[in-house]
């Protein structure tokens, strides 16, 4: 229930099969994870982000044989320690994607695991961001071959997603129009 009061997207949502399809912007940011080592998602609250990285996440899985890690919390002096662990998964064979879901002071150093790990060839980052904290946690990104996908909720896919959720009855009974939400 909490996906559909318009709380942030988790893995178990996606696994449910819950989101809508936006297969414009999961094609983006699918092209961006092959094509650069650290793709940003960015837009305001309530655009979709957190549920646009993990149904990417799972397709890549799925396709491409990523295996999924999300870094919840970064200290400085653990990067050694997170690094060495990217190193003993693509020693197996693993092809790591990182989600970082929400930049915030839990991952501030970030950009730097980023920049090591661009040493270890496939390592893959996959991070969500509002604007705001871009600009307090995007810091020290010029050495990373990064791409910023800035995502918006179009009136289209914002009536579309609606009436897939009014057909599917996931909907309050008081809502019959979908343009108070977008």
């Amino acid at each position: 229930f909490s996906f559909f009061e318009g709380k942030p997207a988790r893995p178990h949502h996606i696994a449910a099969n819950l989101p809508a399809e936006r297969p414009r912007w999961q094609q983006e940011i699918t092209d961006s994870i092959k094509d650069f080592d650290v793709t940003i998602i960015k837009s305001a609250s309530g655009q979709g982000k957190s549920t646009l990285a993990w149904k990417t996440a799972q397709q890549m899985m799925n396709r491409a044989g990523f295996s999924v890690f999300e870094l919840q919390e970064l200290r400085r002096e653990g990067i050694q320690d997170v690094v060495r662990f990217l190193e003993s998964r693509l020693k197996c064979g693993y092809l790591p994607l990182i989600i970082i879901d929400g930049l915030n002071e839990q991952v501030r150093d970030w950009s730097d695991l980023a920049i090591r790990a661009q040493k270890l060839q496939g390592v893959k980052f996959l991070v969500t961001t509002r604007e705001e904290d871009w600009f307090r946690y995007g810091t020290n990104v010029a050495r990373l071959n990064l791409k910023p996908i800035n995502i918006d909720l179009s009136e289209e896919e914002a009536r579309q997603i609606f009436h897939l959720f009014q057909k599917s009855g996931h909907l309050h009974t008081s809502l019959n129009t979908w343009q108070p939400a977008w």
